[in-house]
């Protein structure tokens, strides 16, 4: 069955790759790059809201996360003008035999380097301005042992 020829329901797309002034209706970019699914769960959230304020819900709503890792700047949240009806329920979910992570973790761009044979370091200018704070390291989707004291440079 295709996903997107299914109109019993509402269906949006989120893409790591989207862009949040797509309609969010398709799930993969077109070839103008002039529509797509949507880049972040708060906008998605935020447009069903907006529908909801309109029309009142029609019919069931899907929302279906194309694989990858979704960073959040902040907090998502939910509220109870988020939710479905019984009849009409809101489903948030991944695309089928795709892997979606929601993470509230920051990515760097930053570039590691070898401190010694078992010691890598990196240089993060917001930790020592003391903008952000983390407890847990993870490199190429495992988690790492975080150091516990700052090396000389």
């Amino acid at each position: 069955m295709n996903i997107e020829m299914n109109r019993e329901k509402e269906i949006f797309y989120l893409s790591t790759n989207g862009d949040d002034l797509f309609t969010g209706k398709l799930s993969t970019t077109n070839k103008n790059r002039t529509d797509g699914p949507f880049k972040t769960i708060t906008k998605v959230r935020d447009t069903i809201r907006e529908l909801k304020k309109k029309n009142g819900l029609k019919k069931p709503i899907t929302v279906m996360l194309r694989k990858g890792t979704y960073f959040l700047d902040q907090t998502i949240v939910f509220t109870p003008e988020d939710s479905g009806t019984e009849g009409c329920p809101i489903t948030y979910m991944a695309y089928p035999g795709e892997k979606v992570v929601i993470s509230g973790g920051k990515k760097t761009e930053e570039k590691w380097r070898k401190y010694n044979e078992n010691i890598w370091m990196i240089n993060i200018p917001e930790i020592k301005k003391e903008k952000i704070y983390f407890r847990q390291v993870w490199i190429n989707g495992k988690r790492r042992f975080r150091a516990r004291c700052q090396l000389a440079p």
